[in-house]
């Protein structure tokens, strides 16, 4: 009897222990678990990672794409396309479809013997902002330069075949690719066009005939207004012509400057 009531009490106390142990066993489990809810609860969500599209391009809106700040010219090459624009400044004169009217004064500076002044009349129509076609008149008075009269009065001879321009007409097709500007004595911004001219025309040699010229000019255009600008113009012909004593043909060029205002029709109201 004695042994029975001792094996009651081993299991009585068997079963005891296996319980609270497995109590402990969920009481730690709980633990564990709350423990990683707290610690998911405080850490910060995950922000959403940019994904590239199947075209390269980023998914997230225009707002997170961190768009470049432009301080500089080499930023440019850095904007995001449609979403940062750079604005580059048109032509401040605009000359397509408008009829341009130069009137300047001109000088020879190439001829020794002679000295050569006259005047510049000019029209012009473009077709676009780089091209456009150009017809222009030269009429000129020469007179005999200083050492042309110390040679005839030292050596008393008179230079009559030396052969000289009076007029020239040409037709030009102009061609401007540069634009600019620059700054006038830090206080006002000065816009301006280069361009260069080819074209044919005639000059007119003091016999009356009229020779076959070459033309080529380069020049600036500044611009005053959208319908006034101050224009220089270099130009150099070439043409032959026979020597007044028709012995023989030589070969003659002219460099002329002129500097005057070019005015534009009509007014301007595109830009």
């Amino acid at each position: 009897m004695n042994f029975k009531i001792l094996i009651l009490i081993i299991s009585i106390l068997t079963s005891s222990s296996f319980v609270s142990a497995q109590d402990s066993d969920v009481e730690e489990l709980n633990l564990i678990e709350m423990e990683l809810d707290r610690d998911l609860r405080s850490s910060p969500v995950p922000e959403d990672k940019e994904t590239p599209s199947e075209t390269g391009r980023s998914t997230l809106p225009p707002t997170q794409n961190n768009l470049q700040e432009v301080r500089n010219v080499e930023d440019l090459n850095r904007l995001t396309e449609f979403q940062q624009v750079s604005i580059v400044q048109r032509r401040f004169l605009p000359r397509t479809e408008r009829v341009q009217f130069f009137l300047a004064p001109t000088l020879t500076l190439n001829d020794p013997w002679f000295n050569v002044y006259g005047g510049t009349l000019r029209a012009a129509y473009n077709f676009r902002e780089a091209w456009g076609i150009e017809a222009g008149y030269t009429f000129l008075s020469t007179d005999k330069s200083q050492a042309l009269r110390e040679l005839d009065k030292e050596n008393n001879t008179v230079a009559k075949n030396i052969v000289f321009s009076k007029s020239y007409y040409n037709v030009d097709i102009n061609w401007t690719p540069l634009y600019g500007k620059m700054t006038w004595l830090d206080e006002q911004i000065l816009y301006y066009d280069t361009y260069f001219s080819a074209g044919f025309g005639g000059t007119e040699i003091q016999t009356g005939d009229v020779q076959p010229t070459v033309h080529l000019g380069v020049g600036q255009i500044f611009s005053m207004s959208k319908k006034m600008a101050f224009r220089w113009d270099l130009s150099w012909n070439f043409f032959e012509a026979k020597d007044l004593d028709a012995r023989s043909t030589g070969a003659y060029n002219n460099v002329f400057l002129s500097a005057g205002f070019s005015f534009f029709f009509p007014e301007a109201s595109y830009r």
